[in-house]
């Protein structure tokens, strides 16, 4: 059985497999911006982007969120959860991303690195922070 978006169909660049969730299902495309979502709930959420529609309130500080988990996470502001554990020194954080950022205080990785002197750093800020040492100088044409 085909789908709209088939390896057969040359004209997409997306998979159908990509966003299946079931056996002959196929991609719910946003009408406003033509974004291909798994299922029209994604859309539905998806479209709150467009519309500035946010639902879920939180009920300590009234701040509004587009997504449930958005409210989740921001709750750890409020209750001082940090489930996301370093298994080296044990220090919490409210977001894995935080985690993986220290992590490399323990590993010396330093990923982001200055173009014009080769200088690393661990975090994307501080490069930026940085390269204001280069007298401000533009890495991307589009900057």
């Amino acid at each position: 059985e085909q789908t709209r978006h088939s390896s057969s169909d040359k004209s997409s660049s997306v998979s159908s497999r990509e966003f299946r969730t079931g056996p002959g299902t196929e991609p719910v495309i946003c009408n406003i911006c033509g974004k291909a979502l798994k299922n029209k709930y994604k859309v539905e959420v998806h479209q709150r982007i467009h519309t500035g529609e946010k639902p879920h309130v939180c009920h300590v500080c009234g701040r509004r969120f587009r997504q449930k988990d958005y409210l989740k996470r921001h709750m750890r502001t409020h209750t001082g959860e940090r489930p996301h554990v370093c298994s080296v020194c044990g220090k919490g954080f409210r977001e894995s991303c935080y985690l993986t950022v220290h992590m490399r205080s323990h590993t010396g990785e330093k990923p982001y690195v200055c173009k014009l002197c080769g200088k690393r750093f661990r975090h994307s800020g501080k490069l930026s922070e940085h390269m204001k040492n280069h007298g401000g100088v533009k890495l991307f044409s589009c900057e």
